[in-house]
C-alpha cells in the first residue's frame, strides 16, 4: 500500500534527479516484505538510480528526528492511508510533506506546508519539482507553516481542550 515503486518512478523522471541536486531516502523495516523490498531494488537498477536511491533500514528517535529535519521533504505516496504518524513527526520538524491524494491529509495545501497529489508518478514528480523549485524565501515560509500547522492542530498541550471536549460528549451522551 505504500506505492513506493510510484516515488522511485517520480524521482527518477523529477528534475532534481535529472539534475543530480538531491537523493531520495527512503527508511523502513521490510521485515516481511523482503519480496517487496527486492522489486523496488530491482527497480532502482532498472532506472539507473542505484547512486540516488538509498534504502535506509528503520530509524526512530534522534537519528529520525534529525533525517526528517535535514530532509528538502517527505514524501508520503501511499495508495491508501489512514493517518500516517510520520507525516506529523515531519511537519514538527518543520519539514513540509507531499502526501497522496489517497491520504488524510488536504489541510497541507490550505495551510501552505507541503502538497497533496495524486500518487501518480508524473503527479509525484511535478510536486516534487515545484516544492525543491521554489525560492529561498517561499521554502523558508513553507517550513514555518509546517512546523505551525503541526502545533497548531496536533500539539497535545495545546489542543488538550479537543480531547476533554470528546470525553466530556461522550461521557455525557451515557
Amino acid at each position: 500500500i505504500k506505492a513506493l515503486e510510484n516515488l522511485i518512478r517520480a524521482f527518477a523522471i523529477s528534475q532534481q534527479n535529472l539534475s543530480g541536486k538531491y537523493d531520495l531516502h527512503i527508511a523502513g523495516s521490510a521485515e516481511g516484505n523482503e519480496e517487496y523490498l527486492e522489486k523496488l531494488k530491482e527497480l532502482v537498477v532498472s532506472l539507473d538510480l542505484v547512486d540516488r536511491v538509498y534504502f535506509i533500514d528503520h530509524i526512530d528517535g534522534a537519528a529520525k528526528q534529525k533525517e526528517l529535519a535535514e530532509s528538502k521533504c517527505l514524501i508520503l505516496p501511499s495508495h491508501t492511508e489512514n493517518f500516517g504518524n510520520v507525516v506529523i513527526e515531519a511537519l514538527n520538524q518543520g519539514t513540509p510533506v507531499i502526501a497522496s491524494a489517497n491520504t488524510p491529509w488536504q489541510v497541507l495545501e490550505s495551510r501552505s506546508a507541503g502538497y497533496h497529489v495524486s500518487n501518480e508518478p508524473n503527479e509525484l514528480a511535478k510536486a516534487i519539482n515545484d516544492l525543491t523549485d521554489q525560492r529561498d524565501a517561499d521554502y523558508a515560509e513553507m517550513r514555518i507553516n509546517a512546523y505551525n500547522l503541526c502545533r497548531d492542530q496536533f500539539s497535545i498541550t495545546d489542543n488538550i481542550y479537543k480531547w476533554t471536549d470528546i470525553y466530556n460528549n461522550l461521557y455525557n451522551k451515557t
